[in-house]
């Protein structure tokens, strides 16, 4: 019986990341304030088989990571310029639509996001 409850447990947890009245795109969450006006093909090139969106997708929306602003932290850390990357790194690295977001930085450092979605 344990075997049966720790995934769901677990499948039911990793959902708790999404507001009970979260948009919804073929099955899926969506985070993005902008979701009811998106499409899969929005952000991923392969409608038949997902694989993650590349940078360049979400920059064609959001910017380049130089304009992309963050909001002040009690590191003074711009995540989008990082000392150790600078610009490099995919977007998909720490940013997820569907499920909860990772940030890079905090498998390292101590960090404090004020506005990481």
């Amino acid at each position: 019986m344990k075997k049966f409850f720790i995934p769901l447990f677990a499948a039911l947890l990793s959902c708790s990341a999404f507001a009970a009245d979260a948009p919804v795109l073929a099955g899926m969450p969506m985070k993005h304030s902008m979701a009811a006006q998106m499409q899969c093909s929005t952000c991923h090139d392969n409608t038949t088989e997902f694989t993650k969106p590349s940078t360049q997708k979400c920059e064609s929306c959001h910017g380049p990571m130089a304009q992309i602003k963050t909001k002040a932290n009690p590191q003074d850390k711009y995540p989008h310029q990082s000392a150790h990357y600078g610009n490099t790194v995919d977007c998909v690295v720490c940013h997820s639509e569907h499920k909860a977001n990772q940030d890079l930085c905090s498998n390292c450092h101590q960090t404090q996001w004020t506005n990481f979605r």
